[in-house]
């Protein structure tokens, strides 16, 4: 039996349903849901599944799970994790690229002297203090580098070094082992989630990856602690993060210095930044894109000179030459998304926003005044007419299925990696690069089943939406 039918039998007893019975009230033949209730057969689609739920009087997160678990069998668990495990970095993506500090938790002070050598760390806020106070100590440095060998799961590491995140001189170097078996590269997604801040917030971060078995990856740790140095310190601690030991010694750190490089040599770097639109663009030259998200329905299609001019509050200084910057700006992008054929998608919350706004989120909203309601009615005609976003495809989620509302926009790559780009303050964006086959083939596999995962509308649908918007 599969946990589907286990779950479906264990919902049929405590509700003292037979098999005939419940079969003729769901409308369904007896033998059909017999196989159904003993895991030889699956309901063809989710509007039986859901039948069979509402006729059980299911309650909300029973009627979930069972669908869950559905779904589950339908794909298999391998792929169901996996695109579970992208769909809920999608919906938690503005959590994931901002970090908010919160250090009251530390009260002990572990100093540094220039007399000492050798410090223990016997518990894991010791430790934390260490860390933070060489951290102090090397930021008033001219050359701020810190080199790590550890799986993104350190939160306090994470803390530590953001706090520096407007120090140009901080450069961070981070060694990673990812997940090579296909039933546990899912756990690559979770150190995205990780990652993700450190590559956003700070002004110089590099991510290597090595891969090896998660297994011998765990025993290695057993006996080679994680690693951070920085200009004088060699930091070690546990694989729990409980307990370490801190070297000043040069022999000491020139060893383990020759180490981490030399096991650099053999790591692949994933992740490079882009600052600026014109940085980014450059950087796509010659990509070619498979998909494109953003919550925003347009990247500014429909935004003519006049329609500017209507919308853009009177007092703002420089207005002309600020219409003339955004349509350049425009401009530019159609160019671009000319030469990458890609599919958009976008929510509908964000459909609607736009409608009242007629705002890319881009730009700064004070900029913008509401639009009238035959404004509005203007802007989604045009949507509607052109059926296309730069010649790209629309389609739309669901909000009410899939809740992505974030700021960051994402690029597929065909054959290359997952491109993420965020605001990063007044007509700028901060753009993440990762080139990593595990994680691109993810998020590839997640866009291509999305219609059969019944997350998005067909383009069909979608302007059909917009049509009853006006």
């Amino acid at each position: 039996m599969s946990e589907f039918s286990e779950k479906l039998e264990s919902y049929l007893g405590r509700n003292g349903h037979n098999t005939a019975s419940f079969a003729k009230l769901c409308g369904i033949e007896r033998t059909v849901f017999y196989k159904y209730e003993k895991g030889k057969r699956l309901p063809q689609n989710l509007e039986t599944v859901e039948e069979i739920a509402d006729k059980l009087l299911l309650a909300v997160d029973e009627k979930m799970e069972l669908i869950r678990l559905w779904n589950m069998e339908r794909i298999g668990k391998e792929a169901f994790l996996q695109r579970e495990g992208v769909k809920e970095l999608l919906e938690n993506l503005n959590e994931y690229t901002s970090f908010h500090m919160d250090s009251s938790q530390f009260v002990i002070n572990c100093g540094i002297s220039d007399d000492k050598t050798v410090y223990i760390a016997k518990s894991e806020i010791e430790l934390q203090m260490y860390i933070r106070n060489i951290l102090k100590y090397e930021a008033l440095k001219e050359k701020f580098e810190v080199r790590m060998c550890m799986q993104p799961r350190y939160h306090f590491l994470l803390e530590a070094l953001l706090e520096y995140s407007e120090y140009p001189a901080l450069s961070v170097t981070q060694l990673v082992c990812f997940h090579k078996q296909k039933d546990t590269i899912v756990n690559n997604l979770k150190y995205l989630k990780e990652i993700l801040p450190m590559a956003f917030c700070l002004p110089d971060y590099k991510l290597k990856v090595y891969y090896e078995h998660a297994e011998h990856h765990i025993n290695s740790m057993s006996v080679l602690p994680n690693i951070i140095l920085t200009g004088e310190f060699v930091i070690l601690f546990s694989y729990g993060g409980k307990e370490g030991i801190i070297y000043r010694e040069r022999e000491i750190y020139g060893f383990y210095s020759e180490l981490y490089e030399n096991m650099s040599k053999q790591c692949k770097c994933i992740s490079t930044n882009c600052g600026t639109v014109e940085e980014y663009m450059n950087s796509i030259m010659n990509k070619n894109f498979m998909y494109f998200i953003n919550q925003n329905p347009c990247f500014g299609i429909g935004f003519t000179r006049e329609f500017l001019d209507k919308m853009l509050i009177q007092e703002i200084p420089d207005r002309d030459a600020l219409i003339e910057n955004i349509i350049s700006d425009i401009e530019r992008r159609t160019v671009e998304y000319e030469k990458h054929a890609c599919e958009a998608f976008f929510t509908k919350k964000g459909v609607v926003q736009f409608m009242k706004t007629g705002r890319d989120n881009e730009y700064p909203p004070e900029l913008y005044r509401q639009l009238t309601e035959a404004e509005s009615r203007e802007l989604i005609q045009s949507l509607c007419d052109s059926r296309t976003l730069f010649y790209v495809h629309n389609r739309l989620f669901d909000d009410m299925k899939f809740h992505y509302e974030s700021d960051v926009i994402i690029h597929i790559e065909i054959g290359g990696g997952v491109i993420f780009q965020k605001p990063d303050g007044q007509f700028r964006r901060k753009f993440v690069t990762l080139e990593e086959s595990s994680i691109n083939e993810m998020f590839v596999d997640f866009f291509e089943n999305l219609d059969k995962m019944q997350y998005i509308k067909s383009e069909e649908e979608t302007i059909e939406y917009l049509r009853s918007l006006l």
